[in-house]
């Protein structure tokens, strides 16, 4: 039998992140297990409170068992970096099977201890803010987001399994739980208004896989009117809000990169949960979200299935008339009183794709190397280069492409924006754009 020495690796991860004198400072920490050392802390005194697994054990024989801090650093190293649990053993002293109960525990721990804030149904309140920020940010009245999947390989899926959870691409997603709660009267109605045109729910943004429902708005897929081409470009430019927080998510927490590992359904949803709930921590921690968590908010009253109001709701959700007619007055709406006179000819003014200008306002980061250029007719060459401090402020002052905010103040200050890189050539011909960008 080997002699693990627990408190030797106790002692090591104490003093590496832990003591005043540490070896590792909290840009490391939070390089490396993707949270701050006050969220980590949060979520470590938080379970150690109410799981038994979490608190520090004695066995039969006297000997002392891991503690928090070695059991939550090894489970959310494990969702950071996507490792294998016998990774665990050379620094934390712990074997794969403890590594990997630890990482089950975590998650499940996470989810029903923050779950009911950081995975809430929205609010009233919680909607008014997302249609006043969506509509400030895309110009979208009444948008509540926008919805898109992403796939997980599940590498020990069962073999009797394979073939029951195909992908979104060979038919339509699942959308019952989508609209659970609105149905069954859980969720309140946020009524708005666009073009004198009153709508009962609020409707998120779709690509054209989705059914025409009337709170999904897709774009037109074939365009011929500059109108309908207008309205394209700006909703596939909104929909680029859960593209990148999908390829954000990945990237933060490599295990739902890789192929899950578990054997069971429930366990990939509480490490798939547990990722996005500490991801929302990380958001509020830095002062990004829109909506705040009010306790007091009242509840819902709930239908029951089979009910006149129930149905009611139902015929309301998949009428097709109303969702044609939501996407004719935002278009109107978005078109013709748009207040930017140069986007909406598409003309005189040149600029980075509005996902860009959204993402530096949300305070988001640029996570892909995709440019979106509106196509205007100036017969110019541009050439963005941001390589050196001192070349970035001539090409800024002669460009007519409007720089983000962290551009500017990186060449203000002298800093240097750590991970992006832009150089993007544009050749000004009828209807013809080439674009280029390397991150």
């Amino acid at each position: 039998m080997l002699n693990i020495n627990r408190e030797e690796g106790h002692e090591h991860l104490y003093r590496d992140y832990f003591v005043d004198n540490y070896a590792y400072g909290a840009k490391d920490f939070k390089r490396r297990f993707r949270l701050s050392k006050d969220v980590f802390l949060r979520i470590v005194n938080a379970l150690e409170s109410r799981y038994e697994f979490f608190q520090l054990r004695y066995d039969a024989r006297g000997r002392r068992g891991f503690t928090t801090l070695q059991k939550c650093v090894a489970a959310i190293r494990l969702m950071a970096m996507g490792e294998s649990p016998d990774t665990m053993d050379d620094y934390m002293r712990m074997s794969k099977r403890t590594a990997r109960e630890s990482l089950y525990t975590l998650s499940r721990g996470v989810v029903e201890t923050f779950g009911d804030v950081y995975l809430r149904k929205p609010s009233l309140h919680d909607l008014q803010e997302l249609y006043a920020a969506h509509e400030e940010r895309h110009g979208f009245p009444g948008m509540i987001g926008s919805i898109d999947c992403t796939h997980w390989k599940w590498k020990n899926c069962p073999v009797a399994w394979k073939g029951q959870y195909a992908s979104g691409h060979h038919g339509s997603p699942s959308l019952s739980p989508i609209f659970d709660d609105l149905l069954n009267g859980k969720a309140l109605d946020a009524p708005f208004t666009v073009n004198r045109n009153e709508y009962k729910y609020g409707y998120y943004l779709t690509d054209g896989i989705y059914p025409q429902y009337s709170t999904f708005v897709k774009a037109f897929r074939h365009p011929v009117e500059e109108r309908d081409k207008f309205f394209k470009r700006r909703q596939e430019g909104a929909r680029k809000d859960v593209e990148r927080a999908f390829g954000v998510l990945k990237a933060k927490w490599h295990i739902v990169e890789h192929a899950a590992r578990p054997l069971d359904l429930e366990t990939l949803r509480y490490i798939m949960y547990a990722c996005i709930i500490m991801h929302n921590m990380v958001v509020e921690d830095k002062r990004r979200n829109i909506a705040h968590y009010i306790p007091t908010e009242p509840r819902h009253v709930q239908f029951q299935p089979g009910t006149t109001d129930y149905l009611h709701r139902i015929v309301d959700i998949q009428d097709a008339n109303k969702h044609r007619q939501l996407r004719e007055n935002l278009t109107d709406h978005i078109f013709y009183g748009n207040n930017n006179d140069n986007e909406k000819r598409c003309t005189t003014h040149c600029h980075l794709g509005q996902w860009w200008s959204a993402a530096d306002r949300g305070g988001s980061h640029l996570h892909t190397a995709a440019v979106r250029v509106i196509i205007p007719t100036i017969q110019t060459h541009i050439k963005v280069l941001h390589h050196s401090h001192t070349l970035a402020p001539k090409i800024i002052s002669k460009c007519p492409i409007q720089a983000p905010r962290w551009w500017q103040t990186a060449i203000e200050d002298g800093s240097h924006h750590p991970t992006v890189v832009v150089m993007g050539f544009i050749f000004f011909r009828p209807r013809k754009v080439h674009t280029t960008s390397y991150q």
